[in-house]
């Protein structure tokens, strides 16, 4: 199960994050990383939360992630509804957080019985549909 926490506010645009609040709810999203040498490396992600202007992911079993994210934080998330076609590409900076971020994350994980080792902070810094017939427009 899929779970998003979102809050307006945060510079990405209230229709993006009804999106992910939307559809990370019922469906898998995707992140996007990279080494320092181009090898990429994408993988699902279960969890966003919008806090403080930042999008939150949960770290369970980020391995090349966590070492791409540390190496090279440029990042980007894909979410999209198959129903709609319509989704968003979101790209930013995202760092590993163990402290303030990572206690939000893992408050919303409080009564389950996984638990994250680690907090994904994205700063997002320009969103693109991925809707066709509107591919590639720059919403943020």
């Amino acid at each position: 199960m899929t779970y998003v926490a979102g809050v307006f506010g945060t510079g990405v645009p209230e229709e993006v994050v009804r999106l992910l609040v939307r559809v990370c709810s019922r469906y898998t999203c995707a992140l996007g990383t990279s080494s320092p040498g181009g090898v990429p490396n994408v993988v699902p992600i279960g969890y966003v939360r919008f806090f403080e202007g930042r999008l939150l992911l949960a770290d369970f079993y980020f391995t090349k992630t966590r070492e791409n994210i540390l190496r090279n934080p440029r990042v980007a998330v894909t979410c999209w509804d198959p129903e709609t076609f319509e989704g968003y590409q979101l790209k930013g900076r995202a760092s590993v957080d163990t402290g303030r971020y990572y206690e939000v994350v893992a408050e919303d994980f409080r009564d389950k019985p996984w638990k994250p080792r680690a907090a994904v902070v994205i700063d997002v810094e320009e969103v693109y549909t991925v809707k066709p017939g509107e591919y590639g427009r720059r919403v943020m």
